[in-house]
């Protein structure tokens, strides 16, 4: 369907969705294009429908980037997520038992001054509300 798009459309479309696995897709209705991001989650195809609509004319091609701009923005901010719940910090299963508290205090110890006060103030927050006990595998977006 994205051929038949306004081609400054279909470049925009093209330039964001280089070098990544997850695709800003359109979809053609009757009268407008519906947008939406299209990726895989383990081994499944999931699309995220975001309610946004592209005229897909050449006269509204401005208001159409625009659009496409926050769609894109909505996109990294989905990509940040997908990348938290897969893993992809170098976590893989032997280190998702480990003592999440235990690693947060290491990193507060590497800095200095202010910057040091304030990891502190975090790590006895968070040490307080887990006990002192907090694994890798517990923190997600409910935490």
């Amino acid at each position: 369907m994205q051929n038949k798009i306004n081609k400054k459309i279909s470049k925009k479309l093209a330039s964001y969705n280089e070098d990544s696995k997850v695709k800003i897709r359109v979809r053609k209705l009757k009268t407008k294009y519906s947008a939406y991001l299209d990726y895989r989650k383990k081994g499944k195809r999931e699309r995220k429908y975001f309610g946004f609509y592209l005229t897909g004319l050449e006269k509204d091609w401005s208001s159409d980037l625009k659009l496409l701009k926050r769609i894109n923005e909505l996109k990294r901010e989905e990509v940040e997520k997908l990348k938290l719940n897969s893993n992809q910090y170098s976590l893989n299963s032997n280190k998702l038992d480990a003592n999440f508290v235990e690693y947060f205090k290491v990193l507060a110890d590497k800095y200095d001054g202010n910057t040091k006060r304030n990891w502190n103030s975090v790590y006895t927050h968070l040490s307080r509300f887990s006990n002192g006990i907090m694994k890798f595998s517990d923190i997600n977006e409910i935490f």
